[in-house]
């Protein structure tokens, strides 16, 4: 079962990889196999012995849940500021239009 420690950690890296670079889908993918290999790791008889590895992994899994929270408050205020930005552009264009309509009637 401890041969299952270097391609678990392979799939936290590309986790990882897949969270930076915001491939979402991929990530949760790459998770779900990664949950997996632990499981079976976690039930394997000689589990106990992987002590220091399960304390490795589960650093690197608060290191993922903060990643992800990171990226997440990153898209929101990427989203706000899309936001903003198009309720400046309605007005200006609503501004421009009301402007014009003035011009012609007055």
């Amino acid at each position: 079962m401890t041969a299952l420690v270097p391609e678990i950690i392979e799939l936290t890296d590309r986790v990882e990889a897949a969270i930076e670079s915001g491939d979402w889908p991929l990530a949760q993918a790459i998770e779900s196999e990664r949950r997996r290999l632990l499981e079976r790791l976690a039930s394997a008889p000689d589990a106990g012995d992987l002590r220091a590895t399960f304390t490795v992994l589960e650093a690197r899994n608060h290191r993922l849940v903060g990643l992800v929270e990171h990226q997440k408050r990153r898209v929101l205020r990427e989203a706000a500021v899309a936001r903003s930005a198009q309720a400046g552009a309605a007005a200006y264009a609503e501004l421009g239009a009301a402007e014009r309509g003035a011009s012609r009637g007055g």
